[in-house]
């Protein structure tokens, strides 16, 4: 039946019921979300006001995770969102969710595609790639100690190496030739020769951590338990 005159035509209903009703509500300046009579993968969804409390502090909170391991926090609020939903969701959804461009989010989720912590999820019949994240904790610190192993510490340890060797070399020239400072240069080589010692072995425990591959590592952690218990 068609609509009287001044009334609008109601949503027309596609055959597998997935019309889409958009409408955006604004709640203390905030985009609410978006209602949708379908459940499809990454689509926009309704956020009931609970869930989005629970979202926005953890996400909240990933941002600060984020920061401590060399991410952007913009990015890291991503990773947040993906890790607590229930699909994969495609970059609009992502967007209108946080609220941030779309050039920010492709940034976001290129970073974070290569520091291995999202996948992409293609959907059969769609051209939008969805994206998702691992919720196990152990398997996303592995991936991400992973890389911070091959981008920092695999550098930092050669230069320590360096320095302690040039420090080595120095202190011992000094003394045998009784060079003036050479007490203060042996206190700083012992100094360096204890960071390195420290780095090697900091180094070595995260190998250790690397090598359950983002299982837990349920004897590694059984294992300082046990020293823990002992020095107590």
């Amino acid at each position: 039946m068609p609509p009287a005159p001044g009334e609008c035509a109601p949503p027309r209903l596609t055959r597998g019921g997935r019309a889409v009703i958009v409408r955006e509500l604004r709640s203390a300046g905030r985009e609410v979300g978006v209602a949708r009579t379908g459940d499809g993968p990454g689509a926009p969804r309704e956020v009931p006001d609970a869930l989005r409390e629970v979202e926005d502090r953890f996400i909240d909170c990933w941002g600060t995770i984020a920061a401590l391991w060399g991410v952007s926090p913009a990015h890291g609020r991503i990773q947040a969102l993906l890790f607590l939903a229930a699909r994969p969701m495609d970059a609009e959804a992502i967007e209108g969710r946080l609220g941030i461009s779309h050039g920010s989010c492709s940034t976001g989720l290129n970073e974070l595609l290569a520091l291995g912590v999202l996948r992409r999820v293609n959907v059969p019949g769609s051209r939008r790639a969805r994206f998702a994240t691992d919720p196990d904790g152990w398997k996303w610190l592995h991936r991400c100690a992973k890389e911070r192993r091959r981008t920092d510490v695999q550098p930092l340890l050669e230069k320590v190496r360096a320095a302690r060797a040039f420090a080595e070399e120095a202190a011992e020239r000094a003394r045998s030739e009784s060079l003036p400072g050479h007490r203060e240069l042996a206190v700083a080589r012992d100094r360096v020769r204890a960071f390195a010692v420290f780095l090697e072995e900091a180094s070595a425990l995260l190998d250790a951590f690397l090598s359950y591959g983002g299982a837990r590592p349920g004897p590694l952690l059984r294992a300082f338990a046990r020293g823990a218990g002992k020095k107590a």
